[in-house]
């Protein structure tokens, strides 16, 4: 009986190690899909605002805001800064689209890129709330 209870205990903190092990690396994964998530946002931003470099006179402030708001996300990607730069981004749907040959499509990957980076966000939150819960 003794012994039972003692061989019980051992497994059941071998396989709590191995938990926070799995959970650990799982956390590191996630971490590096959201960094290259982040980059290749700060890629595709880079490419629109040199895209719109050549904007008219009016378009300016827009190009400008841009470059505010993409050095903005890079200090510190987070959700907040990114809706800022996508807000920004989407003012030049509006903009006449012949002049910006290609702008269109960099903008939808940008969205489709800004929809990864938001679920691997809620993604590693998860992993971290649930870590912090076993570390306990």
């Amino acid at each position: 009986m003794f012994f039972a209870m003692i061989i019980f205990l051992v497994l059941f903190f071998a396989g709590t190690l191995i938990f926070l092990k799995r959970e650990k690396r799982l956390t590191a994964a996630i971490q590096t899909r959201l960094s290259a998530s982040s980059k290749e946002i700060l890629h595709l931003s880079l490419l629109i605002q040199r895209n719109v470099e050549n904007a008219a006179p009016d378009e300016i402030e827009l190009s400008n805001r841009l470059v505010r708001a993409r050095r903005e996300f890079e200090k510190k990607p987070e959700s907040a800064t990114l809706d800022n730069l996508t807000k920004n981004i989407l003012m030049f749907k509006q903009v006449d689209n012949t002049r910006f040959p290609g702008l269109p499509e960099l903008i939808e990957r940008f969205l489709a890129e800004r929809q990864r980076f938001l679920i691997f966000t809620r993604e590693f939150e998860k992993t971290k709330q649930k870590r912090g819960l076993w570390e306990r």
